[in-house]
């Protein structure tokens, strides 16, 4: 039985890092850079409930949010599934919990607020009916692009190669590939347009600020991979690496982490942020489509396949005009005490999505290599993901200052 907040615990139920059980309720710890916006979005769940349940107007690092908890089973990704999320997201849930694999069944744990309470009101104990994303209450909500695009299951997808397809039997085929490459994320839906063809997952996000540095700017920001090949229906992970617990986590769902922190950030700057993922050609039809922009930002990771030595973050560029973008988004990620000049580098490069509507700056951002260790326990960091995410912002407001 989940509670909503915890006033006694045994050392059973001590989380990791805990040195004593709690005194007074406990829940989930405010961290530097946390907004209501993104807590929001982490618990699904409203920015106003974030602040009532903080019991303030101001959120304080350090500072306890009164949230949904529940005991540990087996591990986070069985907890992760239980509540219809990935696995990844359940542990951003906990940041007190710093080892997963060192948690014990019976360890108190947050989870996400409206999966929560449709478990409590549910008579069954089958996973939860997925909840919609969390309203803003001064912002709209992310908005799909016109053309009415959907991830209905029952939608048809036609394939070039004259396949036919549902939007869950394609989902089902490339999470039946995932599987058996010992690959435990679930893959996203397919994104189809009226006529059945697979496009872009395209969202628009208006600005939080009014008077930002980055105000009347629209930026494009892509998460790279994680779409499907139009053409035979394919997933495209990109690259991958092991976790501790063994489980191979793909690059397409990693870059989402960067692409997240980033929207938030240049949303608060002032900026309207189009977000595009999918397969290569997609988001190339996607970036065309909205070609009045005024930047393009792609976010990866790399590899280098065995050579586990080779590290750092290389800004790719294609056509000339780009080349003051790339170089000043790397003086800025240099100012990083974890990358500095030695690692951070640029290079031009004639890659797609760069090269389609080069008349806008458009860069592709290596955040490090997965194949490197060290470059790969960064790239896990929530707080690489948020620190690389504002050292982008400011190399942008950078760029539009120069």
């Amino acid at each position: 039985m989940a509670e909503l907040s915890v006033t006694s615990s045994t050392s059973s139920t001590t989380a990791i890092g805990q040195t004593a059980p709690p005194k007074a309720k406990t829940g989930y710890v405010i961290q530097k850079g946390d907004t209501a916006y993104k807590l929001a979005k982490m618990f699904n769940t409203t920015e106003a409930d974030i602040y009532k349940r903080a019991g303030t107007k101001s959120l304080q690092t350090g500072s306890t949010i009164n949230l949904p908890q529940e005991k540990f089973t087996t591990s986070a990704y069985a907890m992760a599934k239980k509540y219809n999320m990935p696995a990844k997201d359940f542990m951003a849930l906990n940041p007190q919990i710093t080892d997963w694999s060192r948690v014990k069944a019976g360890t108190i744990v947050n989870v996400p607020v409206n999966a929560f309470e449709n478990k409590e009101n549910s008579n069954s104990s089958s996973t939860p009916t997925p909840t919609p994303p969390p309203k803003k209450e001064t912002n709209p909500t992310p908005q799909s692009t016109p053309s009415n695009n959907t991830p209905t299951n029952n939608k048809k997808i036609y394939l070039s190669n004259g396949k036919v397809f549902t939007v869950s039997s394609l989902q089902e085929e490339a999470n039946k590939v995932g599987k058996a490459n010992n690959r435990p994320v679930s893959r996203p839906k397919p994104i189809v347009d009226a006529n059945g063809k697979i496009v872009a997952d395209v969202k628009i996000y208006e600005p939080k600020s009014r008077s930002g540095p980055l105000k009347g700017k629209t930026i494009i920001v892509n998460a790279g991979h994680g779409g499907y090949n139009p053409k035979n229906g394919s997933f495209d992970p990109g690259t991958y690496a092991t976790d501790k617990n063994g489980k191979v986590i793909e690059e397409w769902y990693k870059n989402t982490n960067f692409t997240d922190n980033l929207i938030d950030d240049l949303t608060s700057k002032g900026a309207k942020v189009i977000f595009t993922s999918g397969y290569v050609t997609n988001v190339q039809q996607a970036k065309l489509k909205y070609k009045s922009a005024n930047m393009f930002i792609s976010i990866h990771c790399d590899s280098a396949g065995s050579n586990s030595q080779k590290s750092g973050q290389t800004i790719y560029y294609s056509v000339d005009s780009s080349q003051k973008l790339a170089k000043t988004l790397e003086q800025s990620l240099e100012t990083h005490s974890w990358i500095g000049e030695e690692k951070c580098q640029t290079g031009k490069k004639n890659l797609g999505v760069l090269t389609v509507a080069s008349s806008m700056p458009s860069v592709l951002i290596e955040v490090g290599f997965q194949s490197n260790k060290k470059d790969l326990a960064n790239i896990d960091s929530s707080k690489y993901q948020s620190d690389f995410a504002n050292l982008v912002t400011q190399g942008i407001i950078n760029y539009y200052n120069k």
